[in-house]
């Protein structure tokens, strides 16, 4: 099973990614947040973080993890370049990124592949 942790300022946002994710059999939404500030209580419960925003924060993940082995992957829903930028310089697990106005089965399948560590 695919832990997934939706961030996303808007409620809107996150409701909508929440059902996409749900009509995956192989996918579990465990966290949603409106900022990376919170990630601490959920920081062991992740391997795949969906962060949907009009601006990438520049946010270091590697803070919330002991150990590079249990970094998530993270999946940016951007259509920023300069976000794919700050993307690459994360330290995660794998990463990948998709336009803002990806459907369902593309957030999907990017979330499976980035579960299994593929970028």
């Amino acid at each position: 099973m695919i832990r997934a942790i939706l961030v996303a300022s808007s409620p809107i946002l996150r409701s909508g990614l929440r059902e996409f994710l749900r009509q995956a059999e192989d996918i579990t939404v465990t966290g949603e947040l409106s900022s990376l500030e919170d990630l601490p209580r959920f920081a062991t419960e992740v391997d795949v973080i969906v962060i949907a925003s009009a601006s990438v924060p520049r946010f270091d993940l590697g803070r919330f993890f002991p150990t590079e082995e249990v970094l998530p992957a993270v999946l940016i829903l951007s259509n920023d370049p300069a976000d794919l930028a700050a993307l690459i310089r994360l330290p995660a697990r794998a990463w990948g990124v998709l336009p803002q106005d990806a459907d369902a089965p593309e957030i999907t399948a990017a979330v499976r592949s980035l579960g299994e560590g593929l970028i």
